[in-house]
Protein backbone atom coordinates (compact mmCIF):
# COMPACT_ATOMS: atom_id res chain seq x y z
CA UNK A 1 0.00 0.00 0.00
CA UNK A 2 0.89 2.95 -1.07
CA UNK A 3 2.42 5.79 2.28
CA UNK A 4 1.56 9.26 1.78
CA UNK A 5 2.90 12.10 3.31
CA UNK A 6 2.74 16.19 2.98
CA UNK A 7 0.78 15.23 -0.57
CA UNK A 8 3.45 12.93 -2.05
CA UNK A 9 2.81 9.40 -2.11
CA UNK A 10 5.31 6.93 -2.28
CA UNK A 11 4.58 3.03 -3.48
CA UNK A 12 6.39 0.53 -1.92
CA UNK A 13 9.35 -0.13 -4.30
CA UNK A 14 10.02 4.09 -4.79
CA UNK A 15 10.09 3.84 -1.08
CA UNK A 16 12.20 0.94 -0.59
CA UNK A 17 14.72 2.39 -3.10
CA UNK A 18 15.10 6.11 -1.92
CA UNK A 19 13.90 6.46 1.78
CA UNK A 20 14.43 2.91 3.21
CA UNK A 21 17.52 2.94 6.13
CA UNK A 22 21.17 1.19 4.84
CA UNK A 23 20.39 -1.29 7.60
CA UNK A 24 23.57 -3.08 6.02
CA UNK A 25 25.52 -0.07 7.13
CA UNK A 26 23.79 1.11 10.04
CA UNK A 27 22.67 4.15 7.76
CA UNK A 28 19.43 6.41 8.45
CA UNK A 29 17.15 6.80 6.17
CA UNK A 30 17.62 9.62 3.38
CA UNK A 31 21.22 10.09 4.73
CA UNK A 32 22.98 8.94 2.04
CA UNK A 33 26.10 6.43 1.81
CA UNK A 34 24.26 4.55 -0.33
CA UNK A 35 26.55 2.51 -2.79
CA UNK A 36 25.67 2.67 -6.83
CA UNK A 37 28.13 0.70 -8.96
CA UNK A 38 28.17 1.54 -12.48
CA UNK A 39 30.67 0.96 -15.19
CA UNK A 40 31.89 4.55 -14.78
CA UNK A 41 32.65 4.05 -11.31
CA UNK A 42 31.12 3.91 -7.47
CA UNK A 43 28.28 6.80 -6.82
CA UNK A 44 27.57 7.41 -3.30
CA UNK A 45 23.94 8.82 -2.58
CA UNK A 46 23.79 11.91 -0.84
CA UNK A 47 22.08 13.26 2.60
CA UNK A 48 19.08 14.73 1.73
CA UNK A 49 18.01 14.95 5.60
CA UNK A 50 16.98 18.82 6.55
CA UNK A 51 20.51 18.94 8.43
CA UNK A 52 21.88 21.93 7.87
CA UNK A 53 25.40 20.93 7.92
CA UNK A 54 25.84 17.69 5.93
CA UNK A 55 21.75 17.91 4.45
CA UNK A 56 20.24 19.86 1.95
CA UNK A 57 18.84 21.98 5.46
CA UNK A 58 19.94 25.11 4.00
CA UNK A 59 18.78 24.70 1.00
CA UNK A 60 15.55 27.09 -0.99
CA UNK A 61 12.25 25.42 -2.66
CA UNK A 62 13.97 26.96 -5.68
CA UNK A 63 17.42 25.21 -5.01
CA UNK A 64 15.05 21.98 -4.77
CA UNK A 65 13.79 22.40 -7.87
CA UNK A 66 16.90 23.62 -10.09
CA UNK A 67 18.31 20.47 -8.88
CA UNK A 68 15.63 18.26 -9.59
CA UNK A 69 14.90 19.82 -12.79
CA UNK A 70 18.19 20.71 -14.42
CA UNK A 71 20.41 19.21 -12.03
CA UNK A 72 22.50 21.50 -10.87
CA UNK A 73 23.57 22.39 -6.60
CA UNK A 74 23.01 25.16 -5.40
CA UNK A 75 26.55 26.34 -6.01
CA UNK A 76 25.74 25.64 -9.73
CA UNK A 77 28.07 22.73 -10.35
CA UNK A 78 26.58 19.90 -12.66
CA UNK A 79 24.75 16.70 -11.22
CA UNK A 80 26.20 13.34 -12.49
CA UNK A 81 23.58 11.90 -14.24
CA UNK A 82 23.39 9.09 -11.46
CA UNK A 83 20.97 11.71 -9.73
CA UNK A 84 17.93 10.85 -11.79
CA UNK A 85 17.44 14.78 -12.37
CA UNK A 86 16.72 13.35 -15.93
CA UNK A 87 13.31 11.46 -14.45
CA UNK A 88 12.44 14.71 -12.33
CA UNK A 89 12.85 17.47 -14.76
CA UNK A 90 9.17 17.46 -16.06
CA UNK A 91 7.56 17.17 -12.60
CA UNK A 92 5.17 20.07 -11.90
CA UNK A 93 5.98 22.78 -9.28
CA UNK A 94 3.05 21.40 -7.13
CA UNK A 95 4.93 17.93 -6.71
CA UNK A 96 7.94 19.99 -6.22
CA UNK A 97 6.80 21.55 -3.40
CA UNK A 98 5.40 18.62 -2.18
CA UNK A 99 8.69 16.87 -2.15
CA UNK A 100 9.99 19.96 -0.45
CA UNK A 101 7.54 19.35 2.47
CA UNK A 102 8.55 15.81 2.47
CA UNK A 103 11.96 16.37 2.83
CA UNK A 104 11.98 18.89 5.70
CA UNK A 105 9.58 16.80 7.75
CA UNK A 106 11.99 14.06 8.33
CA UNK A 107 14.09 13.85 10.64
CA UNK A 108 17.43 15.42 10.03
CA UNK A 109 20.56 13.15 10.68
CA UNK A 110 23.96 15.02 10.83
CA UNK A 111 26.43 12.49 8.22
CA UNK A 112 29.04 13.79 6.09
CA UNK A 113 28.24 13.05 2.19
CA UNK A 114 30.86 10.29 0.57
CA UNK A 115 33.03 11.70 -2.43
CA UNK A 116 32.55 9.33 -5.32
CA UNK A 117 34.99 6.67 -6.12
CA UNK A 118 35.27 7.84 -10.19
CA UNK A 119 38.41 7.59 -12.58
CA UNK A 120 40.30 10.80 -12.77
CA UNK A 121 39.16 11.81 -16.03
CA UNK A 122 35.70 11.71 -14.45
CA UNK A 123 35.88 13.96 -11.71
CA UNK A 124 36.07 17.33 -13.71
CA UNK A 125 32.32 18.24 -13.10
CA UNK A 126 32.57 21.14 -15.93
CA UNK A 127 32.86 18.02 -18.33
CA UNK A 128 29.24 17.19 -17.20
CA UNK A 129 28.01 20.25 -19.25
CA UNK A 130 28.93 18.39 -22.62
CA UNK A 131 26.99 15.46 -21.43
CA UNK A 132 23.72 17.37 -21.09
CA UNK A 133 24.23 19.46 -24.30
CA UNK A 134 24.46 15.88 -25.74
CA UNK A 135 21.80 13.51 -23.80
CA UNK A 136 19.58 16.28 -21.42
CA UNK A 137 16.74 17.99 -22.70
CA UNK A 138 15.21 19.76 -19.36
CA UNK A 139 11.19 19.65 -19.71
CA UNK A 140 9.14 22.00 -17.21
CA UNK A 141 5.86 20.92 -16.19
CA UNK A 142 4.23 17.21 -16.02
CA UNK A 143 4.69 15.28 -18.82
CA UNK A 144 1.58 14.78 -21.18
CA UNK A 145 0.33 11.34 -22.03
CA UNK A 146 0.40 10.47 -25.71
CA UNK A 147 -2.59 10.43 -27.65
CA UNK A 148 -3.84 6.61 -28.63
CA UNK A 149 -5.38 6.09 -31.73
CA UNK A 150 -9.51 5.99 -31.45
CA UNK A 151 -9.94 2.00 -32.20
CA UNK A 152 -13.97 0.80 -32.71
CA UNK A 153 -15.90 -0.69 -30.71
CA UNK A 154 -16.41 -4.11 -32.25
CA UNK A 155 -20.04 -4.76 -32.28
Amino acid sequence: MPHSSAGVTWSPPLAAATATPDRENDGATLAGGRALETPFGIFYSPNITPDPVTGIGRWSLAELSRALRQGRSPQGEHYYPSFPYTSYTGISDADVADMWSYLQSVEPVQQPNRPHALPWYLQYRPLLLLWKLLNFASAQGPPQAASAPAVPWPR
